[in-house]
């Protein structure tokens, strides 16, 4: 089972940033899209780092 994905976002002013994405189920059925932002590519320079960074929370 997928736990989520890593992924680089460019951003419009400033570095580019890691984001996690999950999707969960409603009370329906339907599935909800979520996204954070986990760091600059400054802080975790690969997308390892980064996935480290969210197992530590």
């Amino acid at each position: 089972m997928q736990q989520g994905s890593i992924i680089r976002t460019h951003r419009k002013h400033g570095p580019d940033v890691w984001q996690f994405r999950w999707s969960e189920k409603n009370r329906s059925g339907g599935r909800i899209y979520r996204k954070k932002v986990i760091g600059t590519v400054q802080q975790y320079p690969d997308a390892q780092a980064a996935r480290g960074a969210t197992t530590a929370c």
